[in-house]
C-alpha cells in the first residue's frame, strides 16, 4: 500500500480497492498486431466503461519514450504477450531514444484497435520526480504533444571521452542499469571506470519478460550485457546491494565491484587514478538522453 499511497495518495487508496494488474491470469484475448503478437489483456479492464490511463513520459532505450499505450502494452498485459513483445528479430534494430520507425512503438500503438482509452493522462518530470506540464486527452495526440516538450527536455549533451563517468539514477533507482547505455558512451576510448548510483531501498525492479531467477535458470529472453572492451571497472554504489540483480549489470558479474558507502568508491576511484581524472556527472541516468548519440540495437 505503501506505493499505491505515493502514487495515488492517501484519500484514494483509503476510500477506493485499488488492485495490481497480475501478468499470469485473468486475461483475455483481444486480437493480434499486424507483426503476429497475440494480445491477451487484463479482463478488468477489458469490461470497464471508462478507461482512463496515467503515466508518464521518459527516455526509454527501445521504446523511444514510456508513455501512452505502453501502459497497456506490455503495462497490463499477459506474460506471454510480454515475452513476444520483447523478441527482437534481426530486422528490428532501432535507433536508441527515438519513436519514429520504431518496432515497439508501432506495435504498442495498435492497442488503440483493440482496447482503446477513453482518456490519457502524461506527464513531464523535473529533476526532483516533480510534474512540470501534463499532457492530457486523446491518447494518440496527448503522447505526441507530451513526447515534443520531452525530447527538449530530458535531451542532454552529455560529456564524453572521459576517465570516470559517475551515473545518478534518481528518477529510476530501481531500474538502474538502463543508465549504462549514456554512461558507457561517455568513457574514453583508451579504457575508463563507469559508476553507476543505485541506492534503491527496495532492490531493482522484477522483470519476468527479460530478467533471470537463478543462477541456472536463465529466462529465454534473458538480456545479455557483454562487457564493452573500454570499460575497465564497474563500481555500483548501493547501500542495500541487490546482488541477484548482477546479470542486469554485465554478463561477466565477477567484474562487478559493489559500494555500499560513498567513501568505499572514493576509496576505490583514488587508488585507481591518484594523479586525478577527467570525471563526467550524469545528473540523472533515469531521464536523461542525448540525442547526438547514434545508437542501434
Amino acid at each position: 500500500m505503501t506505493h499505491f499511497k505515493k502514487k495515488l495518495g492517501k484519500q484514494i487508496v483509503s476510500e477506493f480497492p485499488v488492485y495490481n494488474h497480475n501478468p499470469f491470469w485473468g486475461n483475455d484475448y483481444v486480437g493480434m498486431t499486424s507483426n503476429g503478437i497475440k494480445l491477451y489483456l487484463n479482463k478488468e479492464i477489458i469490461f470497464c466503461d471508462c478507461i482512463i490511463a496515467l503515466g508518464t513520459i521518459l527516455p526509454h532505450i527501445n521504446m523511444g519514450f514510456s508513455g501512452g499505450y505502453k501502459i497497456l502494452l506490455p503495462g497490463c498485459s499477459s506474460l506471454d504477450t510480454i515475452k513476444s513483445l520483447h523478441k527482437f528479430e534481426p530486422n528490428q534494430r532501432i535507433k536508441l531514444w527515438e519513436t519514429e520507425d520504431n518496432y515497439y512503438r508501432s506495435v504498442i500503438d495498435e492497442m488503440n484497435n483493440y482496447c482503446p482509452l477513453d482518456f490519457l493522462v502524461n506527464v513531464i518530470l523535473n529533476k526532483q520526480a516533480e510534474i512540470v506540464d501534463v499532457f492530457a486527452g486523446d491518447p494518440i495526440a496527448a503522447f505526441e504533444s507530451g513526447k515534443k516538450l520531452a525530447k527538449k527536455v530530458y535531451n542532454s549533451q552529455i560529456v564524453r571521452d572521459s576517465d570516470i563517468v559517475i551515473v545518478n539514477m534518481f528518477s529510476r533507482e530501481n531500474e538502474s542499469f538502463v543508465g549504462q547505455i549514456l554512461g558507457l558512451n561517455a568513457i574514453k576510448d583508451s579504457g575508463g571506470t563507469l559508476v553507476m548510483i543505485a541506492e534503491s531501498g527496495i532492490g531493482q525492479v522484477t522483470h519476468y519478460g527479460t530478467g533471470n531467477f537463478g543462477k541456472f535458470f536463465k529466462n529465454e529472453n534473458y538480456l545479455k550485457i557483454e562487457k564493452p572492451e573500454k570499460l575497465n571497472k564497474q563500481i555500483i554504489f548501493s547501500s542495500l546491494p541487490d546482488r541477484a540483480s548482477s546479470d542486469w549489470w554485465l554478463e561477466d558479474n565477477d567484474k562487478i565491484i559493489w559500494a555500499t558507502t560513498w567513501d568505499e568508491v572514493l576509496k576505490e576511484l583514488t587508488k585507481d587514478y591518484p594523479d586525478g581524472a577527467k570525471v563526467t556527472f550524469i545528473e540523472d541516468g533515469g531521464m536523461q538522453y542525448d540525442s547526438s548519440l547514434n545508437i542501434e540495437i
